[in-house]
């Protein structure tokens, strides 16, 4: 009998230890990385982005590719992403999240915060302005996203993250598309 209360009291107090999961639609993130990949492969992009994913681990995937650019990548060009969500009854819903600014190295620079070193660093780019040139990249783990200067807490879903440049006439000069998920930090 005293085993059996022993017992019973192990299990209601291991269920009150166990953590609260709930399903709510916003909250802490983690991300999970499915493609990437150009916008358009027809238009000759003043700034080529040939990236690709690379699974060094189970757990860390890799930026890997190069990036050709035939124009100075400086604060004359404008910096634009445009999110969209992958909705329940299928299809992207564009525009679910915009942000454009003036300033595209700056900007960029300021969005990566403490990782920017380390992103220049393996791309093989100096500060800014990044000059033309050919730039092979050297796989940056895609981790290190975590600790940039972006919200820490966002709708879960899947997403496809346009990243584009444009100059002062408003032309794209270059484009990449990346698609992940925002999953619960359980999951």
């Amino acid at each position: 009998m005293v085993f059996k209360m022993l017992l019973l009291l192990d299990i209601v107090l291991s269920l009150e230890r166990t953590p609260l999961m709930p399903n709510l639609p916003v909250g802490k993130y983690k991300l999970k990385f499915k493609a990437i990949s150009v916008c358009n492969e027809t238009i000759d992009y003043p700034m080529k982005f040939k990236y690709y994913l690379s699974k060094a681990s189970t757990s860390r995937v890799l930026l890997m590719g190069n990036i050709t650019l035939r124009i100075p990548f400086d604060d004359n060009l404008n910096f634009n992403v445009n999110l969209a969500v992958w909705s329940k009854i299928g299809g992207w819903k564009d525009n679910a999240y915009l942000y454009q600014n003036n300033k595209a190295c700056s900007s960029l620079k300021y969005l990566l915060g403490k990782v920017w070193n380390e992103y220049i660093e393996k791309h093989n780019f100096t500060d800014c302005p990044i000059q033309p040139g050919f730039y092979k990249l050297n796989g940056f783990d895609l981790s290190y996203l975590d600790q940039t200067d972006v919200p820490k807490e966002f709708f879960y879903g899947t997403y496809k993250q346009k990243i584009f440049y444009s100059n002062k006439k408003n032309d794209q000069v270059g484009c990449y598309f990346i698609i992940f998920d925002l999953l619960r930090p359980w999951e």
